[in-house]
């Protein structure tokens, strides 16, 4: 192929430069702007991602669990837990022998007891927070 090597070689710059640089006119800008006014505004409502109850539950959880480990774990390896050293639960119930039986003591292990205190504290917590939402005094 043979290069030309009179003008422009490229006929793509040829026509760049046939065309010639545009400018917009004086009320270009005011045109834009004037539009872009006139387009509806939309008004972003800003929702975080946790809400505000979701915070409070992380809240209850995460102190049940700083105090459950007060509470239940020993501080040394041979010294007992504070949960331990507290005296142990006995409801007293009537002695109902209805045809010789009779009811069984209950007992009620630190499991179940851990699981009864974690509930109510986080079920306080969400009560709460309900009414303090609704802006509804206590």
């Amino acid at each position: 192929m043979k290069k030309e090597t009179h003008g422009v070689s490229d006929p793509i710059k040829k026509l760049i430069i046939d065309a010639g640089v545009q400018s917009p006119g004086e009320d270009f800008h005011l045109s834009v702007l004037n539009k872009i006014e006139s387009l509806q505004k939309t008004s972003a409502v800003y929702q975080p991602v946790i809400s505000s109850l979701g915070w409070k539950l992380i809240l209850g959880f995460i102190s049940s669990i700083f105090g459950g480990s007060i509470l239940f774990i020993p501080s040394e390896r041979e010294s007992p837990s504070l949960f331990d050293k507290l005296p142990p639960i006995n409801l007293p119930l009537p002695d109902l022998t209805f045809y010789n039986l009779k009811i069984p003591t209950v007992d009620f292990s630190p499991p179940f007891l851990i699981g009864i205190i974690a509930f109510f504290i986080l079920g306080f917590i969400m009560i709460v927070g309900t009414l303090r939402n609704k802006q509804v005094s206590v």
